[in-house]
């Protein structure tokens, strides 16, 4: 049952990406406490360079992140109503905040000032 999960979550992130980039949506655009609620205790799903890839953003501000079957650890907190992150190893470290938009349907569109970066997709529900 929970590869059929994975599986399905999988097709529908490969074949958004081969669609135009979001805009910014008019509505829910997550603030602070949207964004712990959201991210704290939860595992998302993502797709980078065609290849998918999770998150788990742990909620005492770690974070691992699985791709390519090899997993990053890093750090994730919240500022200035962004989600941002640095990753051990990649990127040499640098921060990245984002600001978030929920669409209502386990997707959350990631935008870097107004361009676009990526979507994830909830695939665990917090206990």
């Amino acid at each position: 049952m929970k590869i059929l999960m994975y599986f399905s979550i999988l097709i529908s992130l490969l074949l958004s990406g081969c669609q135009t980039k979001p805009e910014k949506p008019d509505t829910g655009l997550l603030d602070e406490a949207a964004l712990q609620s959201t991210f704290a205790g939860g595992t998302f799903s993502w797709i980078h360079k065609g290849e998918p890839g999770t998150t788990l953003y742990m909620q005492g501000g770690e974070a691992i992140s699985d791709w390519r079957g090899k997993k990053t650890r890093g750090k994730w907190w919240l500022e200035d109503d962004t989600v941002c992150r640095t990753w051990e190893g990649y990127n040499a470290g640098k921060k990245k905040c984002f600001t978030v938009y929920d669409l209502f349907n386990g997707q959350y569109l990631h935008f870097r000032g107004d361009s676009y970066s990526h979507t994830e997709q909830r695939v665990t529900t917090k206990s």
